[in-house]
């Protein structure tokens, strides 16, 4: 089990909390993009939140071993690598669902910033989830290219 993940301000979360203050936060600004310093002054002017920030207790998962090369892999060792990569997106899957119910629960005490983080961490996730199995499903494909009678 890996530790719980306490929610941060880190600078990603910065830039995508330039997206909260849309068109109406824009105007003053003649419809420009607003600068880093400009939502960072924003993001610190907002009133803190009354509650310390919550935490969560949701456990990312182990990352997969590599996929075999398709074209010097077993039958087995690609069968092992799909069980694998099946087993990371289902607890990938779990994670994102246990963020997302941490900021629904904690949305009333969340700063802008922290919103943000939880959003990142889900897309972050989910980033994860396409790039394994791309890597994955492309193996395969090497994979029935080297053995077409296996297919």
């Amino acid at each position: 089990m890996r530790p719980s993940l306490s929610i941060v301000t880190a600078a990603a979360a910065l830039l995508v909390a330039a997206t909260s203050f849309d068109a109406a936060a824009q105007a003053d600004t003649g419809g420009n993009p607003l600068s880093l310093e400009e939502i960072a002054r924003r993001a610190a002017a907002q009133p803190a939140s009354a509650a310390p920030a919550p935490t969560i207790s949701c456990n990312r998962p182990k990352d997969p071993a590599r996929p075999p090369l398709g074209a010097k892999a077993t039958e087995a060792e690609m069968q092992a690598a799909q069980a694998a990569i099946k087993t990371f997106v289902t607890e990938a899957q779990g994670f994102q669902a246990c963020v997302a119910t941490a900021q629904r629960e904690a949305y009333p005490r969340l700063t802008v910033m922290e919103y943000m983080a939880l959003e990142s961490l889900i897309g972050q996730m989910q980033a994860r989830i396409e790039g394994y199995a791309a890597a994955f499903n492309e193996q395969v494909r090497v994979y029935r290219a080297a053995h077409p009678d296996k297919k």
